[in-house]
C-alpha cells in the first residue's frame, strides 16, 4: 500500500506544523521500535503497538499482542478504518483522511496529551511524608518492618507447618485449603508449568521438608514408571543416580515446558560417546547441523525377521535412497508401477491413478502411519478370484490351508452337479446340469476331476497370478507355505519424526518411492536431507533443533529409573 502520513505539531506562538512522509509497505507500523513505519517516541507506546493491514472489506487497524487503542470511543484491539474518524493510539490522535490521488489511504497524527502534562499531575498528587501521624518516620519503619515480615514469612512458614504432605503425592480427594492455609502461595517464584497446574495450589505435594529443594521422592509419587536413559546394567554412568530430579526438570518457569531443551545437556556425554562407552556403538554427537551420525533404522534383514540397525548414508535426496540399503520383508512390491503417470489398471474402474495417501493413512496422532492391510489397501485391484465363471467368489488372504479346502469344495460341488463348460474335462463333469451321478465309479471319476483341477488351480493361484505375485510362497509336499511378512511399524524407534508437521511437504520430497522397482528398498532419507531445513539448537537460517526435538531422554523399554527409591516412596 502507498500511504500518506502527515504529522501535526503545534507551535508555541500559535499555528500547526505539519510534516509529510510517503510510505511504501505491506502494512504499516506504529510503534516506538526503530523498524516502525511510523516512529511513536512517546514512552506510552509500546515498542510494537499496532499496525494498518489491507483485508478483504478495507483497511483495519489492529493491535499487536496485548496492546489496544480506542475506536468510536471504545477500547478495541482491531477496527475497521472509515474516513474522517479519529483514533485514539496512547497519547496520540490519528485522522483517517481517506484515499488521495497517488495514495492509497492518507492519516494525520498528532500528539494530544504531551508527556511532561501528565507527570507535572503526578507529582503534585503524590507528596506524601511519614513525618506525622505521631510514629515518626522511624517508628513507621518498624512498623512496616514487621508487617511485612508477618505477611510474608511468618505466614508462609505458619501454613507450611500446619499442612501435612501426603506420601503419595497430590491427593485430589483431600479437602480445600483455607484462606491461612494458603499463605505458603506468597512464595511462588513462578507461574507453574502447564503439566502440574492441576495441583499448583497444594505446594506441600512436592515441597515435603520446609527450606529444602523438591526431592526425588516427590517426583516419583507420580512418576513411578520413569524410564532410565540407557541400560543402567552396561553403563553404569549413563543411569544419573547422582543427580536429582529437580536438576534437570526446572519448575515455576511458567507455560515453558519443563523438559530441559539444553544440546548440552546432551552432548556433555555424547561429544565424546564413542571412547567413553565403545560397547554402545554410537558416534559422538555435539551440533545437528555440523556433526551428527548417520541416521539408522531398525529393520528386517533376513526371511525370518531378524532386526538389524542399517546405517542411512551418503543420502541427500530422494534419488540417492535406491539400493542403498535394504529391508527383508517377504513381499514383493514395485512402487514405481503403483505411482506411474499411467496409472494402475482396476479391474472394474479401468485404469486410476494413485498417490502415496492412496496406501498409507496417517495414525490418529499424525505420528506415523497405519498398518497396511489387504483388506483395506490392496483388495480393492487385487481381487483373490479363482474361476473366471464364478466371479464372486474369492479366496481368503492370509490362510493357506483354508484357501485349498475352498478350492477343493468349490470344484467338487461343480464336478457333482455337472453341466462345466470345459472340453478337457470327463464327459461325467460335463453332463446336463442336474443329472444325478447313478454309480460310485461316476461320482470317484467327478471328484478325481475335482481335486485334479483343484490342483491346478493352487498352482497357478499360489505359484503365479495371486499369492506368488505379492508374497513369497513355498511349496513342501502338496502344502503351500507363504513367507510371513515382516512390515516395520517404526523404522527409527530410538528418535521420533512427527509426520503430521510435515504434511505440507510433497512426500516425494523425502521419500524416493516413484524410482523404487523392489519392496526392499529402504525408503528413508539420510541426515542430509533432513539438515537441508533443520538447523542447530539456535540457528537463524534453518528451523532451530534441539536433540529432545527427536530423541527422548526417558527411553520406553528400558527399567524404572528410581526403583529403590520408589519402593521406599510407595510403601512396596
Amino acid at each position: 500500500m502507498r500511504a500518506l502520513v502527515t504529522t501535526l505539531t503545534k507551535k508555541a506562538k500559535g499555528g500547526v506544523a505539519r510534516r509529510d512522509d510517503s510510505v511504501e509497505t505491506d502494512m504499516l507500523r506504529f510503534g516506538r521500535g526503530a523498524d516502525c513505519e511510523v516512529h511513536l517516541s512517546d514512552p506510552r507506546v509500546q515498542l510494537h503497538h499496532a499496525q494498518i493491514v489491507f483485508r478483504p472489506g478495507g483497511y483495519f487497524l489492529e493491535a499487536f499482542g496485548q496492546a489496544d487503542f480506542e475506536a468510536g470511543g471504545q477500547r478495541t484491539q482491531a477496527h475497521r478504518l472509515n474516513a474522517g474518524e479519529k483514533i485514539q493510539l496512547g497519547p496520540y490522535e490519528i485522522g483517517v483522511v481517506g484515499s488521495t490521488g497517488e495514495h492509497d489511504i492518507a492519516l494525520t497524527i498528532e500528539l494530544v496529551r504531551p508527556l511532561g502534562d501528565d507527570l507535572a499531575m503526578l507529582r503534585t498528587r503524590s507528596r506524601i511524608s511519614l513525618g506525622g501521624g505521631g510514629l515518626g518516620k522511624r517508628g513507621w519503619s518498624w512498623l512496616l518492618f514487621l508487617l511485612i515480615a508477618a505477611v510474608f514469612l511468618g505466614a508462609p512458614i505458619f501454613a507450611f507447618t500446619m499442612k501435612t504432605p501426603s506420601p503419595r503425592g497430590f491427593d485430589p480427594a483431600a479437602a480445600p485449603h483455607g484462606l491461612l492455609a494458603k499463605a505458603d502461595e506468597l512464595w511462588l517464584s513462578g507461574p507453574m508449568s502447564g503439566s502440574h497446574k492441576f495441583f499448583g495450589v497444594a505446594c506441600e505435594s512436592c515441597h515435603q521438608k520446609a527450606f529444602v529443594q523438591t526431592e526425588d521422592q516427590a517426583c516419583l509419587a507420580c512418576h513411578a514408571t520413569i524410564q532410565h536413559h540407557a541400560d543402567a546394567k552396561k553403563f553404569q554412568f549413563a543411569s544419573f543416580e547422582d543427580r536429582a530430579c529437580q536438576s534437570c526438570h526446572k519448575e515455576h518457569t511458567g507455560n515453558a515446558a519443563i523438559v530441559l531443551r539444553s544440546d548440552r545437556f546432551c552432548t556433555d556425554c555424547h561429544a565424546g560417546i564413542k571412547q567413553a562407552a565403545p560397547a554402545a556403538g554410537l558416534d559422538d554427537a555435539t551440533d545437528f547441523a555440523r556433526n551428527h551420525p548417520p541416521l539408522r533404522a531398525t529393520v528386517p534383514v533376513d526371511a525370518a525377521g531378524k532386526l538389524e540397525r542399517v546405517a542411512l548414508t551418503g543420502r541427500r535426496g530422494p534419488a540417492d535412497q535406491i539400493g542403498k540399503a535394504a529391508e527383508q520383508s517377504n513381499l514383493k512390491f514395485p512402487h514405481n508401477k503403483h505411482l506411474g503417470e499411467k496409472g494402475v489398471r482396476h479391474p472394474d474402474k479401468g485404469m486410476v491413478k494413485l498417490d502415496c495417501g492412496g496406501c498409507h493413512a496417517a495414525d490418529p496422532g499424525q505420528i506415523g502411519f497405519l498398518p497396511i492391510r489387504m483388506e483395506a489397501q490392496c483388495i480393492e485391484c487385487h481381487q483373490l478370484r479363482f474361476e473366471p465363471k464364478a466371479l464372486n467368489r474369492q479366496l481368503p488372504h492370509g490362510k493357506p490351508a483354508e484357501a485349498l479346502a475352498v478350492l477343493g469344495d468349490f470344484y467338487a460341488a461343480m464336478a457333482l452337479a455337472g453341466g462345466v463348460e470345459d472340453a478337457d474335462a470327463p464327459a461325467i463333469v460335463r453332463r446336463r446340469p442336474g443329472t444325478p451321478l447313478k454309480t460310485e465309479a461316476e461320482k470317484l471319476e467327478a471328484l478325481a476331476w475335482a481335486r485334479a483341477k483343484a490342483s491346478e488351480v493352487a498352482e497357478r493361484s499360489f505359484g503365479r497370478s495371486l499369492c506368488g505375485s505379492c508374497h513369497t510362497v513355498e511349496k513342501k509336499g502338496e502344502e503351500w507355505q507363504v513367507a510371513k511378512v515382516h512390515l516395520t511399524d517404526r523404522f527409527m524407534p530410538k528418535g521420533k519424526f512427527p509426520h503430521g508437521r510435515h504434511a505440507s511437504m510433497p512426500c516425494g520430497d523425502c521419500h524416493g518411492a516413484a524410482q523404487s522397482e523392489q519392496a526392499s528398498d529402504l525408503l528413508l532419507p539420510g541426515v542430509e536431507n533432513c539438515q537441508s531445513c533443520h538447523g542447530s539448537e539456535k540457528a537463524a537460517d534453518r528451523i532451530p533443533s534441539a536433540c529432545i526435538d527427536c530423541h527422548d531422554f526417558h527411553r520406553p523399554g528400558l527399567p524404572p529409573m528410581r526403583p529403590a527409591r520408589q519402593a521406599a516412596v510407595l510403601g512396596r
